[in-house]
């Protein structure tokens, strides 16, 4: 079968499990991904079509870092609450799954690329759990620690873009690119003020605004190439500059407006078109009969686990609430986006085998279950 028809079949297919999943406040990526896993297991897809179908995903992957960086929250962040809720989550699942990955048998160079994964919180899937929740600190303290995970993750992708994972390498990589994110957050709202002819130029018509974001995008992609950072970390760079002209506040209003249509136009695509194909190769990549019954068990307990008590314990103390703490700590055990993109990347590096792979895609499609049934339950008992 021709690797186009493929994609096509599989997007149809994925589609019509989304839809229903999407009516019952689940994650579209859960159809995507199984369908590719049914597909993988029932035609017995092979490295062939992933190798024909590799170039689409990792452009959706770039531009779905891009939109992660332009969507993020910068301006509702709630100081050291949301940097606390975030880093304890991130420090104590990945500990966690550190341990027990090496304790079960796996090397070290495994066991560092699937914990940094299983650390993550999908940015996408707490932005559609927070809609049924009516508690303003609990949604700030949320969706602002969601975004400091994506930094992280964002930092380790461009770490082990190199493929390697020694220490040394790790920090050496993370320092630049922790150092360009903060840069891109920024700088871009200072350069529109200081120089208003680069605004008029940018926001000229919408149309212009598009195409410097697009060139931005792929300009970034390839300076972090070029310096050894990966492409997905220029995108998601990229993402964040243009996330920054939010905050400059001209006569006409144009660059709010520039931004916000162009966030939501670009929603539309990665929702119809590109989410799906990335999320299908995903399940491509993956292979059921690969996936390790133990390995399973093991980091989706380190990753619920991990959340709940780095999250949640956190939050409550600093809301001085257990129940909002028990919400927040539900939420921020969703998986999604960036962990597969790491993973993804990993594989394709062989940094982690393919058993890893399919496990931690099975574990992250477990993640976007349990969060929502997880949080209806503390909903109904606690009331919202």
């Amino acid at each position: 079968m021709d690797a186009i028809v493929l994609m096509a079949l599989t997007y149809v297919a994925g589609r019509a499990i989304a839809l229903p999943l999407e009516r019952k406040g689940l994650s579209q990526i859960i159809g995507f991904i199984a369908v590719g896993l049914a597909a993988s297991y029932v035609l017995g897809i092979d490295a062939a079509y992933c190798a024909e179908l590799k170039p689409i995903a990792m452009f959706s992957a770039s531009i779905l870092m891009f939109y992660v960086g332009l969507s993020a929250r910068i301006e509702s962040m709630r100081g050291a609450s949301s940097v606390i809720t975030g880093v304890a989550g991130v420090v104590t699942t990945f500990t966690l799954t550190y341990l027990a990955l090496t304790t079960v048998g796996l090397s070290p160079t495994r066991a560092l690329v699937l914990s940094i994964s299983i650390s993550n919180t999908a940015t996408e899937v707490v932005g559609a759990l927070l809609l049924s929740l009516s508690e303003g600190d609990v949604r700030d303290i949320a969706s602002s620690a969601s975004f400091i995970d994506d930094i992280i993750v964002a930092v380790a992708i461009a770490a082990i873009a190199s493929g390697e994972v020694a220490p040394p390498s790790i920090v050496a990589k993370s320092i630049p690119a922790a150092v360009l994110i903060a840069i891109s957050m920024l700088v871009p709202k200072e350069l529109l003020k200081k120089y208003r002819g680069m605004a008029r130029v940018v926001f000229r018509s919408y149309r212009d605004f598009v195409v410097t974001s697009m060139s931005a995008l792929f300009s970034l992609a390839i300076a972090s190439y070029m310096v050894g950072l990966g492409p997905l970390i220029g995108a998601y760079l990229a993402g964040l500059v243009i996330n920054g002209f939010k905050g400059y506040r001209d006569p006409m209003i144009r660059a709010s407006v520039s931004v916000g249509k162009f966030l939501e136009d670009l929603n539309v695509f990665l929702d119809t078109t590109l989410v799906p194909l990335f999320f299908s190769y995903a399940g491509f990549t993956a292979s059921v009969v690969h996936i390790d019954t133990v390995l399973f068990l093991t980091i989706l307990a380190t990753g619920v686990i991990g959340k709940v008590i780095g999250c949640g314990a956190s939050s409550a103390i600093l809301l001085k609430n257990s129940v909002k703490g028990l919400k927040i700590g539900a939420i921020m055990v969703a998986r999604g986006s960036l962990d597969t993109v790491l993973l993804s990347s990993s594989l394709s590096l062989g940094l982690i085998y393919l058993s890893d792979y399919s496990t931690a895609i099975a574990t992250v499609l477990a993640t976007m279950l349990f969060a929502p049934l997880a949080l209806s339950m503390i909903n109904k008992r606690y009331g919202l």
